[in-house]
């Protein structure tokens, strides 16, 4: 599997170049004249001056390149995956108005998620682009039903004495009533993190560890609400092999 830090490893020949997640979603495809060349601006910081690219940039997990005899063959095959694939970063490149992105910024003191509509070089991360406000709302709700963060605007957090509905549904620590440290906060961000970034595998392993722990410790409420979580992850990762299966290579 071929990264972007192998870029000096492809043929200096025309073809198309294809930038995927960790999880094998498609999120670009492009042409180039000379695929080193091309796929080495993105591994170059400035090599692409666009400022969206270090969004894409930091999802891509694997690229592929498919070697074509001519420029005109590589943009036919170029605009053949496109319309298979459908990857969203072609669609936010050519239009990114109707787009949102999911930011996390870990350096606040209680980070929480927010919807964007422009990714800006602040140290945050970004997940996106989605192109359906249903979409996104769903993804944020299941989100904090797995990694209870703070979902209330600044105004509120800094003037909120009693801890929020979110918090009674148990989707809330209750940082903004004071109910959390930032230290127990920060693991929980971190997992959504690695949620949104496909790394399933390493949170089930986390979470069965403590899982055990608070069995051990006799807390079989907790204990219970992990084990929900780790359901919710596994079928994820079900839909995921599923996916794969069906689509095969491109």
């Amino acid at each position: 599997m071929a990264t972007l830090s192998d870029w000096r490893t492809f043929p200096r020949s025309p073809g198309v170049y294809i930038m995927s997640d960790a999880r094998g979603k498609v999120l670009y495809v492009g042409k180039a004249k000379d695929l080193r060349s091309r796929v080495g601006n993105y591994a170059v910081p400035g090599g692409d001056g666009r400022p969206r690219i270090p969004l894409l940039v930091a999802q891509v997990r694997e690229v592929r390149c498919i070697v074509t005899a001519t420029e005109k063959e590589a943009l036919l095959l170029e605009n053949t995956l496109i319309k298979r694939h459908r990857p969203p970063f072609n669609i936010f490149f050519r239009d990114d108005k109707e787009y949102l992105l999911l930011r996390i910024d870990r350096n606040e003191e209680f980070p929480r998620p927010e919807l964007v509509r422009r990714a800006t070089r602040d140290g945050a991360a970004y997940f996106g682009p989605y192109s359906s406000a249903r979409g996104i709302r769903e993804t944020l709700r299941e989100l904090l039903r797995l990694f209870p963060m703070c979902s209330c605007s600044r105004k509120k957090f800094a003037s909120r004495r009693r801890p929020c509905l979110n918090y009674q549904m148990g989707r809330c620590l209750g940082a903004c009533s004071g109910l959390v440290t930032r230290e127990e906060y920060l693991p929980v961000v971190d997992n959504a993190v690695r949620f949104l970034r496909g790394e399933y595998r390493d949170l089930v392993r986390r979470w069965k560890a403590e899982m055990a722990a608070l069995s051990a410790a006799t807390r079989y409420e907790d204990a219970a609400r992990v084990r929900d979580r780790i359901a919710v992850v596994s079928k994820t990762l079900v839909r995921q092999r599923v996916v794969k299966a069906v689509g095969g290579d491109v």
